[in-house]
């Protein structure tokens, strides 16, 4: 396990290597770890008040249940990013979405159930059956299918075009309806687009 110096009172581990690092519930309160590597570490339960994280390497780092509060965060990495969602003022982790999806415009067919997890620059569909990765996204928005509104995706994948068709499926599809669908929606296109 790596030691922060004084971590919790401003301590400093500017360009620090702290790659696969077990940091978990550790108070990193105003740590100064600007260009750290933190590949791999395990930060989920850490305390990052006021931590400058700014140039640092977040890659595969778990920040499950961290906790951010005007956390300076590294260029592309923040709310706009899909990696960090806001609640109450605070930053998180983004979480996988639950959605149903399906890989068509009809209304007839049957659409699937799975998770699909946003991050920048890539959009990872996991169903039961399906697994569908969107890297190239030339369109985001919206195409009324039945009697819902799903969010359309048109990207690229083997030299086609292709579409996914994504809806909130939260409480039964409930938290689509009251506003999850628009947010879906918003984090697809700063991710995507």
């Amino acid at each position: 396990m790596a030691v922060l110096g004084v971590a919790g009172c401003g301590g400093s581990s500017d360009s620090a290597n702290l790659s696969g690092a077990d940091l978990r519930g550790v108070d990193l309160d105003e740590a100064q770890m600007r260009g750290a590597t933190l590949v791999d570490a395990d930060l989920s339960g850490t305390n990052l008040n006021l931590a400058d994280l700014s140039g640092a390497d977040l890659s595969r780092t778990n920040l499950s249940g961290a906790k951010f509060c005007k956390t300076t965060m590294p260029d592309g990495v923040g709310q706009q990013s899909g990696l960090l969602r806001e609640r109450r003022g605070l930053l998180f982790p983004a979480m996988p979405w639950k959605v149903w999806y399906q890989s068509h415009g009809k209304f007839a067919k049957r659409y699937a159930s799975g998770m699909l997890m946003i991050e920048p620059g890539r959009a990872t569909y996991e169903g039961k059956k399906e697994s569908v990765t969107i890297n190239n996204a030339s369109k985001v928005d919206r195409q009324m299918i039945g009697m819902n509104t799903w969010i359309h995706v048109e990207y690229e994948a083997g030299g086609e075009t292709r579409h996914a068709y994504f809806l909130d499926k939260r409480m039964l599809g409930w938290s689509g309806v009251l506003g999850g669908n628009d947010k879906l929606h918003d984090e697809l296109i700063a991710a995507l687009t």
